[in-house]
């Protein structure tokens, strides 16, 4: 039992009553007691006096009124007699006890008896509003802990921890990302790189919203429903502007290379057009939905703390109408990359030799994939395993933070600026050739023709304008296959 008694034994410190403005501390170990005050006053001639200290020995505390008065004085009748049994050998050992044993005690406690327990000392007060005591009583006293429950909790503690990670990892890709667009004034009027940014802060947001909610579901901290049901909204429309983003991304890489001469026109009138209708589909939902659940519900329920964190989309209608949006936008992206491909059949570009263009359209249809079906399966609760429910959980969040390097860091433009703006995150310099033109010095039987040629699928948006002449006697098929292959290497 000796091992129980730990150093010290009790401590207290506080000021001193009114109008005394010292500090005092008052220690107890195994073998003596001691007293310490700072004096505080602002006269001058006290400036110079230290703090004191009196060490005297259980049975000398025990014959010394005159310090007796002053923990009375200062600390009240409680530790005055609490200092005095201890001094006297009468040790609390029952609260001294380890966390795991005092549990194991009060399993065997009626309630009534615990409440009572709570108000004896600190220590109990805190053991019996702990996590652990709650959980204990309520497996033993109560039938309602199923299975499914605790993997609930497990997955909920899953997603809080992807989530965090997934949230710094992005939050860096993103950082990169901004610098550069920012830096470079040809990146930042790209509407490719003004929607892959607001794709990134988008990956943020969710990922931040569903961190917190998972951690509040995890730790059961007691948010109140407003809370909750603001932090699930706003998961919601960040999710919804991850796929709107993506989808006009796409959109855009088709219109460049079907539309090309006629891109940066329809770009410039429709872009703020476009970038409103999105976000007002990404809105429209959640909204009106929470606004519906605030007039049916009253504020004293709203403002009632809720350890579940519960939300207000979980109906029907609401699944429905989030499941058809993501059915649009997939459409949209599967018809975006369909002309593209047809598109580049039609050229001649899908080659034996232009692997760099098929290893493109491969990666970004495999990423929209693994992007796409989980979110389907997230969005239509269907009924899993755990262990199903987490490996679907860890391809979508995967695939998510895998964006801004598929549609960002890919693209040879983007690296160019960022050896150029960080130039210390390679040791060699990569040189790049930004556009191809094939002249050839015209004489007076040259025939002169233009021919537009698109860059590739999606990681780099903008056309440019291949000018070729071609003498109508010497044009051999050794200089066709030449400016063939200078054409081909445009596509990437």
């Amino acid at each position: 039992m000796a091992q129980l008694l730990g150093e010290p034994l009790f401590e207290v410190s506080s000021r001193g009553p009114a109008p005394i403005k010292d500090y005092f501390c008052f220690q107890i170990t195994r073998s003596e007691v001691i007293w310490r005050w700072w004096k505080i006053t602002l006269r001058l001639e006290s400036c110079s006096t230290r703090p004191g200290e009196v060490r005297e020995s259980h049975p000398e505390f025990l014959e010394d009124r005159q310090l007796q008065g002053q923990v009375l004085m200062v600390f009240g009748p409680g530790v005055l007699q609490y200092s005095k049994r201890l001094c006297e050998g009468q040790y609390d050992y029952l609260q001294r006890l380890p966390d795991s044993l005092l549990l194991h005690i009060m399993a065997h406690l009626q309630l009534e008896d615990v409440r009572h327990l709570a108000h004896t000392c600190h220590r109990f007060k805190q053991l019996c509003s702990s996590e652990q005591f709650w959980e204990q009583t309520v497996r033993l006293h109560c039938d309602t802990v199923s299975p499914g429950m605790e993997d609930l909790a497990r997955e909920d503690m899953v997603k809080a921890c992807v989530h965090s990670v997934m949230s710094v990892a992005v939050g860096v890709f993103t950082y990169v990302i901004m610098v550069t667009v920012r830096g470079s004034l040809h990146l930042r009027h790209n509407v490719h790189y003004r929607l892959l940014l607001q794709h990134c802060f988008c990956l943020m947001g969710f990922n931040a919203a569903g961190s917190a909610i998972h951690g509040i579901r995890s730790l059961r901290l007691p948010a109140t429903r407003l809370t909750c049901w603001i932090l699930f909204d706003l998961q919601v429309v960040m999710g919804r502007g991850i796929t709107l983003t993506l989808t006009l991304m796409c959109m855009c890489t088709c219109l460049s290379v079907c539309r090309p001469l006629h891109y940066r026109t329809l770009v410039r009138s429709l872009y703020r057009w476009m970038m409103l209708a999105a976000w007002i589909l990404a809105l429209i939902n959640p909204l009106v939905f929470t606004v519906v659940a605030f007039a049916q519900n009253p504020w004293s329920y709203l403002l009632s703390p809720d350890s579940q964190c519960p939300t207000a989309l979980e109906g029907e209608v609401c699944i429905i109408s989030a499941l058809l949006l993501l059915f649009l936008m997939t459409l949209l992206i599967f018809i975006s990359y369909v002309l593209i491909c047809l598109e580049a059949h039609y050229a001649g570009h899908f080659s034996e030799s232009n692997t760099k263009g098929r290893l493109t359209i491969l990666v970004h249809v495999l990423q929209i994939s693994l992007h796409v079906v989980p979110a389907f399966i997230i969005i239509s609760r269907l009924q899993q395993e755990l262990i199903v429910e987490i490996v679907t959980f860890l391809i979508f969040s995967i695939s998510q933070v895998l964006s801004p390097v598929i549609y960002g860091l890919r693209c040879k433009e983007l690296n160019m600026e960022i050896l150029r703006l960080f130039p210390g995150c390679c040791s060699q310099c990569v040189t790049q050739e930004s556009s191809v033109s094939v002249e050839q010095r015209e004489s007076p039987g040259t025939l002169r023709r233009p021919s537009v040629v698109v860059i590739s699928t999606g990681t780099c948006n903008h056309t440019c304008t291949v000018t070729v002449h071609m003498s109508a006697h010497e044009s051999d098929n050794k200089n066709k296959h030449q400016i063939h292959e200078d054409y081909e290497e445009t596509l990437v």
